[in-house]
């Protein structure tokens, strides 16, 4: 038996007491039942069909066997992007809820879109056998499928002509139905590549120079990745038309008239040590195919989605954004690249992330709307300067519903405009309208619940008509539903139940509390606490640690961090743990520190509780967040067992990692997480004090390091001398690398998932009793 498996049976830890006792004996979620779970498809934003009666959308199983006997999603070659893996398309009608499933169940099919009749469905799907993303449609009256064509998708958009008779969408550039050189290499055996000599050199060559004009280049990832083709997909003669050749797109937006396609195209970084990108604004006339470029260095976020169509399809506007663009401005031009006019002037400011919502109009087209500073602001679009239009007293402003770029407005009459929120003080989100005459507010909908996460947050979606919503909705004890409702929210159902087999499993429930940090800055932490606890029960604590992050605003999600994840935290709370996610703001060049003076207050304050045992408390976090659990370990000895997973504790090495395409992404951290302020040779003792590597010998708690053994973002090797380090100073340590698994956790293999859940249960267990 390995070592790492004795430990985790026999329990090689300190000493453990007794579990938490609980009122009534209640059955711990199974990891399996928590993972082997469905749910909405991240990357394919529901979509209400023309007549408002069915809605369809993809739904994920999230523990699902790939072809290759491992998770194509971690290498980078999938013909199938990781948030389609496992996906099917699934239609539900709105007034009955009865849910049907297209297609088989072997097949990955996401991002489903209705066509402007209504009669005919578009998706994506590899159903074909091929392993690669083909453009299909379902033809609803005769319930059959077409594959359109065989060129290979490479695309997170599916939009339709207003006339119904073309698709575009992005294809693979050139080497259709291939893969990168790369790609084939990770999958021959070792058999077949140590068969003789290669016939050419295998050399990579990587090279920098001031002569060459490429010195100081320090792209974080590599720009490349989205070279990709806009392309058409006549419906009636199955004619395929490639609109760009070669150039990167990012988001591209189909004009109002169907007359003119504008996309962004990430260009360059704007400096090393950044993650600020310029783009271009481009413009194609679908007939002729001419080419324009509206606005060029263009300073976007880094999804570079931040632009719209004006309703006369005359021109764009957009909002600048991103890490070196503080105050946030919008913009409008002329399609030609004509007219170039500043709408705002505005002072720097924090802002919310523009990386997702354009610019909204008003329904005339006159006005738009945007958000700053999570209030509501507009400009005219004749330059006029812009105002703050409306704030909601305590709440955040996190997005301004809209359909087809115009607001969407509760009644359908036009007369508002419906907004969600987020509450500052309890930290529940909402549906708000505030009234486009008087910017007067009123709340729609506030229950306790999540309704804005994911990667993309595009989980709520209008009917046509703009009198219906669908949006997903979940709260700590219930994961993640699509609800459905009118726009005054005075007809709300649920329309999906995903997971029936998680609702016989009594949960946790979360409560907000509040600390000072050791600066005297007030902190909130979201505390979970196992089922039917009863107040004077002590129970051992485990910590969710993430630098940085308010962690007290993922209250609202299902045991904290959502589905499918193998660290969801009702694993832990159901077994009788507490849990603690804690605020941990950081400042810059003292990111270790103020671990301490954040989170171990907010420890103290759950023990002066009396929820918390103060000699059973663990910790654990991953990737910045086990960065955040080796910095608290040389800091403090109150901690009785440890999980790092795909973290770092060396700063400095961590700032030299390459990947295979010359990109080093923690060097555009220099401004960024870790808060360094600039690069090691100009604060070479900021990087050396903020390192725990160096401080390993302070560690007195057992410590379980988790890495997947091919992360691309936190190379293993950081975890690798973590461990011998450790190991050569004779402290309590083990470590569960995973070959072939990136960075995480989410996507990896069903059995990788599996046996790191069953992990984590079985290291505190053995470290802190309980369980």
């Amino acid at each position: 038996m390995r070592f790492i498996e004795k430990l985790l049976l026999t329990g090689l830890c300190f000493g453990a007491c007794g579990p938490c006792v609980l009122a009534t004996p209640l059955d711990p979620i199974p990891p399996k039942v928590l993972l082997d779970v469905r749910m909405i498809g991240e990357g394919s934003r529901p979509d209400f069909s023309p007549d408002g009666m069915w809605v369809a959308y993809a739904v994920r199983e999230n523990l699902h066997e790939d072809l290759s006997g491992s998770n194509p999603g971690t290498d980078g070659c999938s013909a199938v992007p990781w948030h389609a893996l496992g996906s099917r398309i699934e239609l539900s009608e709105v007034a009955t809820g009865q849910s049907v499933e297209l297609g088989e169940r072997k097949e990955d099919s996401w991002l489903p879109r209705w066509s402007p009749d209504g009669r005919d469905l578009a998706f994506l799907s590899d159903r074909d056998g091929s392993g690669h993303a083909k453009l299909w449609v379902w033809e609803r009256g005769r319930n059959i499928f077409k594959k359109i064509s065989d060129v290979p998708i490479d695309a997170e958009q599916i939009e339709w002509a207003p006339d119904g008779k073309e698709i575009f969408t992005t294809v693979r550039h050139s080497n259709a139905g291939t893969q990168p050189d790369e790609c084939r290499e990770s999958r021959s055996t070792g058999s077949e590549r140590s068969q003789g000599r290669p016939e050419k050199s295998s050399v990579v060559f990587y090279e920098s120079s001031p002569h060459t004009g490429i010195a100081a280049v320090s792209d974080p990832w590599s720009l490349d990745q989205k070279i990709r083709d806009i392309a058409s997909f006549n419906l009636d003669t199955g004619e395929f038309r490639a609109l760009t050749s070669g150039e990167r797109v990012d988001w591209f937006e189909l004009s109002p008239d169907g007359t003119r396609i504008a996309f962004s195209s990430p260009i360059r970084f704007e400096r090393p040590g950044s993650q600020q990108i310029q783009f271009d604004l481009a413009v194609i006339i679908l007939v002729g195919g001419a080419k324009s470029v509206a606005a060029r260095d263009v300073r976007l976020s880094v999804r570079g989605r931040a632009f719209a169509w004006s309703p006369d399809s005359s021109g764009l506007v957009f909002a600048t954004g991103g890490p070196l663009s503080p105050a946030g401005d919008c913009y409008r031009v002329d399609s030609d690249g004509s007219n170039l006019l500043a709408l705002t002037s505005l002072e720097a400011g924090r802002q919310l992330d523009s990386a997702f919502f354009p610019p909204v109009f008003s329904q005339d087209g006159r006005r738009i709307y945007f958000l700053r500073n999570g209030a509501v602001w507009t400009a005219s679009m004749d330059g006029g300067g812009a105002h703050e239009f409306a704030a909601i007293p305590g709440r955040r402003i996190l997005e301004i519903l809209a359909s087809k770029g115009k607001i969407v407005s509760a009644g359908g009459e036009n007369v508002s405009m419906i907004v969600l929120t987020n509450d500052a003080g309890t930290k529940q989100d909402g549906f708000w309208s505030i009234d486009l005459g008087s910017g007067s507010s009123q709340v729609l909908l506030e229950r306790r619940q999540c309704y804005w996460f994911g990667y993309d947050r595009q989980f709520v979606a209008a009917s046509a008509d703009a009198r219906a919503l669908v949006f997903s909705a979940q709260d700590a004890k219930h994961p993640a539903d699509l609800w459905v409702s009118d726009t005054e929210f005075r007809r709300l159902r649920q329309l999906t139940h995903l997971n029936r087999g998680i609702e016989s499993y009594k949960m946790g429930a979360a409560q907000l509390i509040h600390w000072r940090s050791l600066d005297g800055t007030e902190l909130s932490g979201a505390l979970l606490l196992p089922p039917d606890y009863l107040n004077g029960m002590r129970c051992p604590l485990i910590v969710w640690v993430y630098g940085g992050e308010f962690l007290s605003d993922d209250i609202d999600q299902f045991g904290f961090v959502g589905l499918g994840q193998p660290f969801n935290l009702q694993l832990l709370a159901t077994r009788g743990y507490a849990v603690l996610a804690p605020d941990a703001p950081q400042q810059m060049g003292t990111p270790m520190v103020d671990l301490a003076k954040t989170v171990l207050p907010g420890v103290d304050r759950v023990v002066e509780m009396g929820i918390a045992d103060p000699e059973r408390t663990g910790l654990m976090g991953f990737s910045y967040g086990g960065y955040s659990v080796l910095s608290l370990l040389v800091l403090t000895t109150r901690f009785r067992a440890a999980i790092v997973g795909d973290g770092f504790g060396d700063l400095i090495g961590a700032y030299g990692q390459l990947n295979p395409d010359g990109s080093s992404y923690a060097t555009s951290r220099e401004q960024g997480q870790e808060l360094m302020g600039g690069t090691p040779w100009e604060f070479r003792d900021r990087y050396i004090e903020n390192s725990p590597i160096f401080y390993l010998d302070r560690i007195e708690t057992p410590v379980l390091l988790i890495h997947g053994g091919a992360d691309r973002w936190v190379h293993p090797f950081l975890a690798d001398e973590v461990f011998v380090g450790l190991r050569r100073l004779g402290k309590e340590v083990a470590y569960a690398k995973y070959p072939g698994e990136d960075h995480a956790p989410t996507i990896w293999s069903s059995v990788n998932q599996l046996d790191l859940s069953n992990r984590i249960i079985a290291w505190f267990k053995s470290c802190l009793g309980g369980g």
